[in-house]
This record gives C-alpha cells, structure tokens and sequence, in this order.
C-alpha cells in the first residue's frame, strides 16, 4: 500500500512539473533563394512577327514588378540587323507598322533585348522549318450531334518533325478558338512530333463540342513548329505551367534563350477552311 502511494505522488509531482514549465521551441525554415530570370517569349511565323514578350520572373506573392525599363529589342537575319521592336506596353514589343518577313526566307533569326546596364537577352539563332501542307480534311458528325471529329490528312516528310494545330468555330462573322484557350497561336495540349507516323500519309483527329444540330465553319491550321518550340510547350504541358507562368524555381522550362528562360518559336502553317455539309 505504502509502495502504491509513493508511486501516486510521484507521478502527481511530475505532472506538475511539466505541465507548470513553459516549453518553446523555435524552428527555423531556410527558403531557398529566388533568383529572378529574364524572360523573352515570341514566335516568328510564315511572314510576321509576333508580339514579343520581355519582363522578368518574380517569386510567388512578390508586390515586385516584371516590368524592366529602357530596353531596346532587335530583329536580326543571319546577324543583319533588319527591324528594332517598339514598347507597346510595360512588357510587350512589337512593329508599327507591322514588319513582313519573306516567306520564303531560310534566314536564321535572332532577337535580342539590350538592357541599360549593358546586359543581353537573345535566343539562340532560329530557323523556320518546311511548310507541310494540309492535303485535306473530313468533319465526322456524333449520335448525340453536339461533338465533330475533325480528321486533318497531311503527309508527313521522312526528316524528324513536330508539330501543332488550332481549330477555330466561325462565331458572329470572326472565327475563335475551340475550348475558348487564350493562346495566341496554339496550347501546349495541341502539340505533337512524327514519332508514329514518320513519312506517311496520315491524319490527326480532334473532337470538338458544337451547339447541338448545328452546321458550322471551321478554320483548320497545321503548323510546323521547331524543335524547340515543341520542347518549350511540352515542358509547360508537362508541368502543368502556363505561357508565361513559370516562375516557380520547383518547375524549368526548356528553354532557347540565353542569359534567361522563354522560348522564341518558329513556325510554317497551312490553312483551311471547312464548312458543314
């Protein structure tokens, strides 16, 4: 009994203890630093060039800018200077009026964004690749008649190729894009290379959602697209990432510019126009 006591008060005192001391402990979190990057995001196409985007990566909740003032951007064709971009807004450069490339050009390109403190921004040289034509295209109705599968034939070269599509809906006389994406060319999800089908007569299928019982126009577009390009928008469908949304350090993009991260594209297309029978 005396032993059964002892033990009660003895474990009375230590609960007292503990509970009437204040115990703290501090942990300390290292973030890892945030490095910003340049970015410079653009394409050149058939004859024009595109919007050119040029800012800066911040990190996640920053009330930073990525505005960089007093940059210059330039065009070269095989190192000859042959346009300078203006500033449309805080990030945004472009020609006025617009600049038309030749078409027909198999000119390496190269833009580079000169900063103020001397810095420079460019891609790495890029040419267009070859046009492949769209031979051409079949729209397939659904039993429930509010989907189209829309079949494009093309034939493939033998050389390693990537590409990509848009299919636009003819809507109050202007044609936009399936799914309401807001890229300006094409999305990451519509990219694809010649894995399958190498040199051989083909098709691509796309089902698209129509308003039901509906006859429709559509504007069909097959680009050929660089490399580079298809590594830069795989690495964003891959990552989940948007266009310009990959500030992240958890996540890299590949990349063609050097001294910072984007891509500048390059692309060939071919167009067609369907309407429903």
């Amino acid at each position: 009994m005396k032993r059964l006591v002892k033990f009660c008060l003895f474990f009375l005192v230590l609960f007292f203890t503990l509970t009437s001391c204040e115990i703290s402990k501090t942990i300390d979190l290292e973030l890892p630093p945030y490095n910003s990057k340049y970015v410079l995001l653009g394409f050149i196409g058939d004859s024009t060039i595109h919007n050119i985007y040029f800012g800066k990566t911040i990190p996640p909740y920053s009330e930073s800018s990525d505005t960089i003032p007093n940059t210059d951007i330039k065009l070269f064709a095989d190192n000859q200077l042959i346009v300078t971009l203006e500033r449309i807004d805080a990030n945004t450069y472009g020609t006025n009026p617009d600049y038309l490339v030749d078409s027909n050009s198999n000119a390496f390109f190269k833009f580079e964004a000169n900063l103020i403190n001397g810095e420079k921004v460019y891609n790495k040289p890029i040419q267009r690749p070859k046009k492949v034509a769209i031979d051409s295209v079949q729209i397939l109705r659904s039993q429930n008649n509010m989907e189209r599968t829309i079949k494009i034939y093309f034939t493939d070269p033998l050389e390693k190729n990537y590409y990509a599509t848009r299919i636009e809906i003819q809507k109050d006389n202007e044609y936009i894009p399936i799914n309401n994406d807001s890229y300006e060319i094409f999305s990451p999800a519509d990219i694809f290379d010649d894995v399958s089908f190498n040199g051989k007569h083909t098709a691509i299928s796309k089902v698209v959602e129509v308003s039901f019982n509906s006859k429709n126009n559509f504007r069909i577009k097959l680009f050929s697209i660089t490399e580079e390009t298809f590594q830069f928008y795989l690495s964003l469908r891959l990552n989940r990432l948007g266009y310009r949304d990959f500030y992240n350090p958890t996540f890299e993009v590949i990349s063609n510019i050097e001294n910072g991260t984007g891509c500048i594209g390059a692309y060939r297309s071919s167009t067609v126009y369907k309407e429903e029978k």
